[in-house]
């Protein structure tokens, strides 16, 4: 990192305004977004103390043979050879897949949409004081669409994890008041040229005519109810 911005994290369930969100801070210049790595998910805690070298081993070979994290187009190399040089912790490790990523774009700055990462927010904090989280919440509306055409089960599936994630976003909001915003997803469907603006302000970056224009430019049928 050029400066002391941390890396941004766009958390939340499917359908919430996560992705155009993402496309919109991705049209900065200076900021590297990716999506769908699911490091956190898929590998936090897996392998044990990465301070023991076979544990970091094990651990950056399931990465590294991960079609998800792949795309990143990670130097194995430099990412064991930095790693050893830092803190042995999962958090380090995976920001470096995503440090060289941006540096490769000429960006300055990473960041990640990432369903439920709101779930490893104390982590990420901890390592990255500086971290920005934006949680998207989807608004809850039982008229949302017929049911008959859903899975058995899929509505009481997707209320419970509705309800994780506003638990998850009202803890974090309270726990990390600085670091932590939380969305509406209808708020920001009604007025995304506004709450752009505001999140560019949380971010501490300059909101661009060029992300105002993919903002506008998104599609909103995705963002819906639960």
């Amino acid at each position: 990192m050029s400066d002391d911005r941390g890396p941004i994290y766009i958390a939340g369930l499917s359908h919430s305004g996560k992705t155009p969100l993402r496309l919109a801070l991705a049209a900065h210049p200076d900021i590297s977004m990716t999506r769908r790595t699911y490091m956190w998910g898929r590998f936090y805690g897996r392998f044990g103390d990465l301070a023991d070298e076979r544990n970091a081993e094990r651990c950056l070979s399931a990465m590294l043979a991960d079609a998800s994290v792949g795309r990143l187009a990670p130097d194995p190399e430099r990412i064991r050879r930095e790693f050893r040089e830092g803190p042995r912790d999962y958090a380090h490790l995976f920001a470096l897949f995503h440090e060289h990523h941006a540096e490769r774009l000429g960006k300055r700055r990473w960041g990640e949409q990432l369903r439920f990462v709101e779930r490893f927010a104390a982590p990420i904090f901890a390592a990255f004081p500086s971290a920005r989280m934006i949680h998207m919440v989807r608004d809850p509306d039982v008229r949302s669409g017929p049911t008959t055409r859903r899975r058995l089960g899929a509505v009481g599936w997707n209320t419970a994890m509705w309800l994780e994630s506003a638990t998850l976003a009202e803890r974090n909001r309270r726990r990390y008041p600085d670091a932590c915003r939380v969305v509406r997803s209808g708020s920001f469907a009604a007025e995304p040229l506004d709450t752009l603006e505001e999140l560019c302000g949380f971010l501490g970056e300059t909101c661009l005519p060029s992300m105002r224009e993919v903002v506008m430019a998104g599609d909103w049928r995705e963002v819906r109810s639960i």
